[in-house]
């Protein structure tokens, strides 16, 4: 036993010190004809945004390792104590791959708390008549993070020669930014591309992520006293007990002995 977690620390090690391939060309082992990455590969790849591959296969490996030293012995054959643990690490390793990153939710609470106020600035510059690409650049220049990235993104395709179209398309296709950014990329590629003025729109869209906003924030606060029953049950029932139920029972006890 001491052996198999010996050489999955040494794998563990190696794994961290030399990497794992690229998890896009896991599963391009696949038939011609069909996708270069299979079933497999999309479920090892996990998110985007979630742990590196090498990380997430050292957590496996320990938790492997410490399920494998935590288990009795069940006679004379070491598979029965690798197994369950192999089975977790393998949980782990593909579990830790789609779990959304803290970061990530922060990042997206802070859009769509900046979104309103960009697409007013957006909706005003357009109607002064500024081009959807000046637009972007002088919004953001004065927009916080992270939306001053995402402007900056599309500032920075249409400056390496891309049309405002494949620019702000590109915008609402994107991994980090389609889930808030997602309609109004659409609406500025569409405008881009056909000519039509969005100014209104984007003021709509703006009334829009505002309400939505302000409706989050409500639910938020109303969940917050449902969320606190358990923290004050479990300060306060004690407290109970060992005030109002103890001395009674031991009054019972007492009178009856």
């Amino acid at each position: 036993m001491v052996m198999t977690c010996a050489v999955a620390a040494a794998t563990a090690v190696w794994l961290a010190m030399s990497g794992l391939p690229d998890p896009r060309r896991i599963g391009a082992w696949s038939v011609p004809g069909r996708s270069r990455r299979g079933r497999f590969g999309r479920l090892l790849a996990g998110r985007t945004d979630a742990l590196s591959l090498p990380i997430r296969a050292v957590a496996g490996l320990l938790v492997c390792a410490v399920v494998a030293l935590a288990l009795p012995d069940l006679g004379q054959v070491p598979v029965w104590r690798v197994a369950p643990g192999a089975v977790l690490g393998v949980g782990v390793l593909l579990g830790l791959g789609w779990i959304e990153p803290p970061s990530t939710r922060h990042d997206r609470e802070r859009q769509r708390s900046q979104l309103p106020g960009t697409l007013d600035l957006l909706a005003a510059a357009l109607a002064a008549g500024c081009a959807a690409r000046v637009a972007a650049a002088e919004v953001a220049a004065v927009s916080p993070e992270p939306s001053r990235t995402a402007l900056s993104s599309v500032v920075a395709e249409t400056g390496v020669g891309r049309s405002d179209a494949d620019a702000w398309h590109s915008l609402a296709s994107s991994t980090r930014w389609q889930e808030v950014w997602g309609p109004v990329g659409r609406d500025l590629a569409r405008s881009a591309r056909d000519g039509v003025p969005v100014e209104e729109v984007l003021r709509v869209q703006a009334r829009r992520a505002r309400q939505s906003r302000q409706a989050a924030l409500e639910r938020r606060a109303r969940a917050v006293g449902v969320s606190s029953v358990l923290p004050l049950m479990v300060c306060f029932l004690p407290a109970f007990i060992a005030v109002g139920v103890v001395p009674i029972v031991l009054g019972l006890a007492l009178h009856y002995l």
